[in-house]
């Protein structure tokens, strides 16, 4: 009986080496740690350096780089940002801050989200905590090369330029 045991147990542990399982028996991983990459995804260093690629100087943030962009008359502040399970890189420009929402006509806010259907996949978006009207662009961070970040760029800061009139209530 003790070498019918002894022999189970041999195949029970043989089968579950083979199988894989063992390795998912140990402890898990702590929730904090950031998922690894995806590859061909940035990362926040290479972001950086993607960035100086490009001929523009980010400055590092709490959450990402600042990039100021000019085109013309205008300037242009952009943040990039990776997304924490690093799936995403979002850019987002300020553009006014709104220190009484309840002030700005239900037209002008109505204009405002109708006109999101003109610059998608840019949109904009209200932060009530520190009063401030955005436009935000949300890009896959799986292969981007400088010349899509180019496009994509371009493409966000010309929503925004193109969008002027909607929001020109902000200060």
């Amino acid at each position: 009986m003790r070498y019918r045991l002894t022999l189970l147990a041999a195949a029970i542990a043989a089968l579950l080496a083979a199988t894989g399982i063992t390795g998912r028996l140990h402890a898990q991983e702590p929730q904090d740690v950031a998922p690894p990459a995806v590859r061909g995804s940035l990362t926040d260093a290479g972001l950086q350096q993607m960035l100086l690629d490009m001929g523009y100087e980010p400055r590092r943030l709490k959450q990402g780089y600042v990039v100021a962009i000019k085109q013309g008359e205008w300037v242009f502040n952009v943040q990039f940002l990776i997304s924490p399970n690093r799936e995403k890189v979002g850019l987002n420009a300020n553009v006014g801050t709104v220190e009484d929402p309840a002030a700005v006509t239900a037209s002008q806010w109505m204009n405002v989200l109708a006109s999101n259907t003109d610059i998608a996949p840019s949109f904009f978006y209200y932060n009530k905590a520190n009063k401030t009207l955005y436009v935000h662009r949300v890009l896959d961070n799986r292969c981007l090369t400088a010349g899509i970040m180019r496009q994509q760029v371009e493409a966000f800061t010309a929503s925004i330029k193109d969008s002027a009139e909607t929001w020109k209530f902000t200060k």
